[in-house]
């Protein structure tokens, strides 16, 4: 696909010749069932190439990835419904209406460094359009599919390559601190604690130890890679609550302590966490 797009009905360079029309509203009914429109026609007599598209939702994840998917669905909605052409102009409109920084995603597309990062990771594994499925890192079908496709690919997923375990939601201590002893002994079995060594503890002090130690031990048993990965998403929440600094440690123990933030803090002073709430409604 050329960089600025096919006409409709235009030979291309390939030796195809472009669709002459939305080849998508076979779909229509299918679709409207579903609660999507696929009725537009082709915005500007033009198919884009969408590239760039693909180096936006990319940009996207990393800055905010809770949107990231609010931003995919604004993009097929402009194409299959609303007739837009997908140039770099419409892509960084959508990306402003989904709340990210327009100025900033131009900057990043004009700059066209993403855009080897993501035919790389096209070709590795495979995609050469869209949609194209990767189930536990393995492509493993292009297009849409029944349903029982999937059922039998997720459950081959499982048996062949299963992901590790997910790590459970990094706990501040002020949130710890917060909890009644019923909801830390609750948490502390979810976690895989022993239930014999909960059963055993009474006062709430140390189950908030326990909790903070078990939390600690697991964060230690993660490679740094992961660590990195789990600190730049509390980074990227941190900033938007309170305006902070994203952490610049390469050491595992500087990672961890900082995931476990304020911990030390709070054994050293002897002060209640930051955001620690006591029962008669006084916050730190």
């Amino acid at each position: 696909m050329p960089k600025e797009g096919a006409k409709c009905g235009e030979l291309q360079p390939s030796g195809n010749i472009a669709p002459a029309g939305p080849y998508w509203h076979y779909a229509i009914d299918r679709a409207r069932s579903l609660g999507i429109d696929m009725t537009g026609g082709v915005g500007g007599n033009t198919f884009p190439n969408t590239t760039l598209a693909h180096v936006l939702l990319e940009w996207a994840f990393k800055q905010n990835p809770s949107q990231q998917h609010h931003l995919a669905e604004k993009i097929f909605e402009a194409f299959y419904a609303k007739e837009i052409f997908l140039d770099l102009d419409a892509l960084v409109a959508l990306a402003s209406q989904t709340g990210y920084d327009g100025e900033v995603a131009r900057k990043w597309l004009l700059s066209q460094k993403g855009e080897a990062a993501v035919k790389a990771s096209a070709r590795k594994s495979g995609v050469s359009g869209v949609p194209f499925f990767i189930i536990n890192g393995e492509g493993v079908f292009s297009g849409a599919q029944d349903p029982t496709t999937f059922e039998q690919a997720f459950a081959q997923a499982v048996r062949e390559r299963p992901l590790p375990a997910r790590l459970p939601a990094v706990l501040y201590p002020a949130t710890i601190h917060c909890m009644g002893a019923k909801e830390l002994k609750q948490t502390l079995l979810t976690r895989g604690a022993d239930p014999m060594d909960v059963r055993e503890m009474i006062e709430k002090d140390e189950l908030v130890q326990a909790l903070m130690e078990q939390q600690r031990s697991s964060l230690a048993s993660l490679p740094a890679k992961r660590l990195k990965a789990l600190l730049a998403q509390q980074t990227r929440e941190s900033q938007q609550q309170q305006g902070k600094a994203p952490f610049a440690g390469v050491e595992k123990k500087d990672l961890i302590q900082a995931l476990l933030q304020g911990e030390e803090e709070t054994e050293e002073t002897g002060e209640p966490p930051l955001g620690y709430c006591t029962p008669d409604g006084r916050c730190y």
